[in-house]
């Protein structure tokens, strides 16, 4: 039987067991010939992530086809506060770091749809004027957030807060090799 084949007998199942409309919504990536990258959009319950991925283990542990990972995304993580606070703590920074602090700090994955999403929101943002791009070196900008994002971003002297993080991240900078 075909990957294709494994994917809609799979789909039927689940479908049987969810419902024909479930809250949930799987992406099939074939990576390799035989090879399955899975991203369930949408599940925000533990249990039922669990639960989905002992019925995709449980299915594919027999098939020809191998999965590489399985993902799950959370439509609902990427929000203003949380950039304006990670851009907060290492700032200066360019588009790329970022991305990447934000996909590490908030565990989602780092592909082309979340990466564009959040350059629309750092784009947004500083058209709103929360945030300011400054020119690193020649040919780098990087973005600064504003006195109005400094209002924004939840601060204080407990052990998480931005402040003390940017004050940690500040100490570690090596201030000759400035990104």
């Amino acid at each position: 039987m075909s990957s294709k084949a494994h994917i809609n007998e799979f789909l039927a199942l689940m479908a049987a067991k969810y419902g024909t409309s479930p809250k949930f919504e799987l992406v099939f990536s074939v990576i390799k010939k035989n090879s399955l990258t899975i991203t369930i959009k949408n599940v925000t319950n533990d249990l039922d992530k669990k639960a989905i991925e002992k019925d995709i283990r449980d299915y594919y542990k027999d098939k020809s086809e191998k999965i590489l990972n399985i993902i799950f995304l959370d439509e609902k993580r990427i929000s203003d506060v949380d950039i304006l606070r990670i851009i907060k703590v290492i700032s200066p920074a360019r588009e790329q770091r970022i991305v990447s602090e934000f996909c590490e700090k908030m565990k989602i994955v780092k592909n082309k749809e979340n990466k564009d999403r959040i350059i629309a929101i750092i784009d947004s943002m500083r058209r709103k004027g929360l945030l300011v791009r400054v020119k690193l070196h020649s040919l780098q900008y990087g973005y600064v957030p504003t006195e109005a994002a400094l209002r924004v971003i939840p601060h204080g002297a407990y052990r998480n807060s931005s402040d003390i993080s940017r004050a940690l991240a500040l100490r570690k900078v090596d201030w000759y090799d400035r990104e």
